[in-house]
């Protein structure tokens, strides 16, 4: 009985100690979400639209805008993602590329176009963001 009138208290310990223990940052994924951009991008200035999927000579291509709104040179990281029907990745992964987006031009067009080829397998497809560090 002692146990039981203690057990409320124990069990809040213990919850904190679990959310506390750990030291990597997470980022909750929507299955469906086509777009992943670590904070440092935003806070960088850097704007994406959603990737878009068309097919030139049987390969499935991958595109995306890319804004940096910033007044210098931003660099980010990206790699896309292709899933199978089943939401599943396909193997293997794209490697990381690296670009630096110039700052807009003075007339606002600041935006690029970036492509990426895969096979037909692949239809749906994300985009990953990241600066280096």
């Amino acid at each position: 009985m002692r146990l039981l009138r203690f057990a409320p208290s124990l069990l809040t310990c213990l919850l904190l100690a679990a959310s506390c223990s750990s030291s990597h940052k997470t980022l909750m994924i929507n299955s469906r979400q086509s777009l992943v951009m670590d904070p440092s991008v935003l806070t960088a200035g850097i704007t994406a639209g959603s990737p878009s999927i068309d097919e030139v000579q049987g390969q499935q291509r991958a595109a995306a805008d890319l804004h940096n709104d910033q007044a210098h040179s931003v660099t980010v990281h990206y790699r896309f993602y292709w899933y199978d029907r089943q939401g599943l990745d396909i193997l293997p992964y794209a490697g990381i590329q690296t670009m630096t987006l110039p700052p807009p031009r003075r007339d606002g067009n600041g935006g690029f176009h970036y492509r990426q080829s895969r096979g037909a397998a692949g239809a749906p497809v994300s985009l990953n963001l990241i600066l280096p560090e």
